[in-house]
């Protein structure tokens, strides 16, 4: 997915082993997220991985849950 620069600064992102604990998932399953598009995410400088984490949180239409769900 194409996030502007603007975007991204705004928004929380995490590292993928902090998302995985927050959505309790194994990293492949959040790799396969990615993969099939179900989060967005940014490449850092480094090449790693940052999670918006805005995006763990929807069901399969794309609507937000509750993190409390």
């Amino acid at each position: 997915m194409n996030i502007s620069f603007v975007d991204a600064v705004k928004r929380q992102s995490v590292n993928l082993s902090t998302a995985c604990e927050m959505v309790g998932v194994s990293r492949r399953t959040l790799y396969n997220w990615i993969n099939a598009g179900k989060v967005e995410y940014v490449r850092t400088a480094g090449g790693a991985i940052r999670i918006f984490t805005d995006t763990l949180y929807r069901d399969h239409t794309g609507q937000k849950l509750s993190k409390t769900a």
